[in-house]
Order: structure tokens, then sequence, then C-alpha cells
């Protein structure tokens, strides 16, 4: 039981992060665009960047991963993505 529940956790924050990440730039496209001094539609392109990277990123991953077991790259990935994106987001904020 408790080895299901740490599992759901780790699903459920593992989805807040990715969400997260998603989602904040489209609100911070402004601020991005004028710390890089292009304009919004410019600085948007950075979603578009992103999403290309898991496009591109995700079946990679799956299959350079494909014979090991799958807690280990899931985890291993998803402490990865969360902190480049707080690196990313700290300095953003800054």
């Amino acid at each position: 039981m408790r080895e299901a529940f740490a599992t759901f956790a780790a699903l459920c924050v593992s989805v807040f992060v990715v969400g997260m990440s998603e989602y904040l730039i489209s609100g911070l496209l402004p601020q991005v665009g004028a710390d890089l001094k292009v304009s919004v539609g410019a600085a948007g392109q950075a979603v578009t960047v992103y999403a290309l990277g898991v496009v591109a990123g995700g079946p990679i991953a799956a299959t350079l991963t494909a014979r090991m077991p799958r807690k280990g790259p899931a985890l291993g990935l998803m402490l990865l993505f969360a902190a480049g994106s707080a690196i990313c987001k700290k300095q953003l904020l800054d």
C-alpha cells in the first residue's frame, strides 16, 4: 500500500512539474521578450522549441531506455527536468 501511494505521489508531482513548465513560459512572454530585446512573438518561439524538443526527445529517450526497468529512468529524467526548470525559472524571475 505504501509503495502504491509513493508511486501515485511521484506521478502527481511529475504531472505538476511538467504542466507548470509548459504553461509558465506563456505567462512570461512579455518579460522574456523585453529581457532578450525581441518581440513577444519571437519570444513565443521558445514554446515551439520546447514542443519540438519533446517531440524529438520523447522517442529518443524511450528508445535508449527500452531495455531498462522503467522506474529508474523515469525518476532520473523527472528529477533532471525539475532541476532544469527550477534553474531556468529562477533566472527568469531574478
